[in-house]
């Protein structure tokens, strides 16, 4: 049987996939998650879904270094950090971030207040890194601004030099990145790993829903959290990914577990 007139013009219009990126559902039970937020909520004390998300990524990072890597050079390289780069946006819709540092340690509150703080300076124009970046970006035409953006990932992670655009020291982005699409009403969405920034997760949590669920051999109402992660294969296998979701549900659908993350965990950072 011959190639099809459908077949040619598909192979005219694109190339050989090259892009690395694998993506999977690791949604979760919300219903502990939003147990913690109530409790801390009637004592007074804020958490959000964010936070909670980060801390126990921290945890599964710790669990499963293999995972927390970056790209130097073009080759996977393991971190001795365990953070994370969280994105937050203005009243326009313009996104920013910051790295969170030392994730699989660190207080929920803590985690919290650093995030409100940022996303808080920032809605209000304080923060001087986004100020920069903001003016840059406008400021340029948009060839000189692609070369710009390739220049300074290659000089951060080839050279280790930073502040620049980009506008992060060497510690750079992170192993992962969160982005909380569930507070524009969005459930579940994949998205491309940002190229210049070379981290090997992404994750995009939505926005929680009700769903009927089985529970000791029954079906009864639940609360579900999805979050869709995109991975690069490069650096990332299924069976390590499956290891680092399950360090993952362990720590977010374990109540007790959760608790436990309201204060810095004991030992060495």
């Amino acid at each position: 049987m011959g190639v099809t007139p459908y077949q040619r013009f598909t192979a005219a219009v694109w190339g050989a996939p090259k892009d690395p990126t694998i993506f999977a559902d690791v949604s979760v039970d919300a219903g502990p998650l939003e147990a913690l937020i109530e409790e801390e909520k009637k004592r007074g004390r804020r958490l959000t879904v964010t936070s909670i998300v980060a801390r126990c990524v921290g945890y599964a990072l710790e669990k499963v270094p293999e995972v927390n890597v970056e790209f130097r050079r073009g080759l996977p390289r393991r971190r001795d950090l365990v953070d994370a780069w969280i994105t937050f946006t203005d009243d326009r819709g313009r996104l920013s971030g910051k790295r969170f540092d030392r994730l699989h340690v660190r207080g929920l509150p803590d985690i919290q207040a650093e995030l409100d703080q940022a996303a808080k300076a920032y809605r209000k124009g304080e923060s001087k890194s986004a100020n920069r970046t903001n003016r840059l970006i406008g400021l340029f035409p948009m060839w000189a601004l692609r070369r710009m953006i390739r220049l300074e990932s290659w000089l951060v992670y080839n050279l280790g030099i930073g502040k620049g655009l980009m506008g992060v020291d060497k510690g750079l982005f992170g192993a992962v990145h969160i982005t909380n699409i569930g507070t524009f009403g969005l459930r579940r969405v994949a998205s491309p790993i940002p190229t210049f920034i070379r981290i090997a997760f992404q994750l995009n949590v939505g926005a929680i829903y009700d769903e009927a669920v089985v529970r000791n051999g029954k079906v009864v109402p639940g609360r579900v959290l999805p979050i869709i992660v995109s991975a690069d294969h490069r650096a990332v296998v299924g069976n390590v990914a499956g290891v680092m979701a399950a360090a993952f549900r362990e720590a977010i659908e374990d109540p007790a577990r959760l608790r436990s993350f309201l204060t810095p965990a004991a030992g060495p950072a």
